[in-house]
């Protein structure tokens, strides 16, 4: 008769499943963020191929904006969306404790401003990312 209780994995441990715990809450953290922020870029990046952006929306007559909007803020937007799937995945890993570098550059990237899928969520999550990933037990559980 095993000892193993219904619905664990074989494979698991009690520092892995404690280690898995800890990475938990971050990692789905990271993948709402990076939802949000590829559905906004989608968003964002359609009304800019629809000439429709905020460029459009001010009249063309602010700068900044009408710079961001057009072929400009499409390649914006394509890089903000490659970022979040970037975050998503990274957020998958370390869910599932592999990759222990990867859910730490996915962490890092969601926090840095203008680059994050959705900077405000970004920053906070990403901090919780990283304090559970640099736990010895938590680190010790991804090799």
């Amino acid at each position: 008769m095993s000892s193993i209780p219904p619905g664990q994995p074989y494979s698991a441990t009690p520092a892995t499943g404690n280690a898995a715990q800890k990475v938990n809450g971050p990692a789905i953290g990271l993948m709402i963020t990076a939802g949000v922020g590829a559905a906004f870029q989608v968003i964002v990046l359609l009304l800019n191929i629809l000439n429709a952006g905020a460029g459009a929306a001010t009249g063309g007559q602010e700068g900044m904006i009408t710079m961001l909007s057009g072929g400009v803020g499409i390649v914006f937007n394509i890089i903000g969306l490659i970022v979040a799937v970037v975050v998503f995945l990274g957020a998958m890993k370390m869910k599932a404790l592999q990759s222990y570098n990867f859910a730490m550059a996915a962490s890092i990237l969601a926090m840095i401003p203008c680059v994050s899928p959705c900077c405000l969520a970004g920053l906070p999550i990403g901090i919780w990312a990283i304090v559970m990933l640099v736990k010895p037990e938590v680190k010790a559980a991804f090799r």
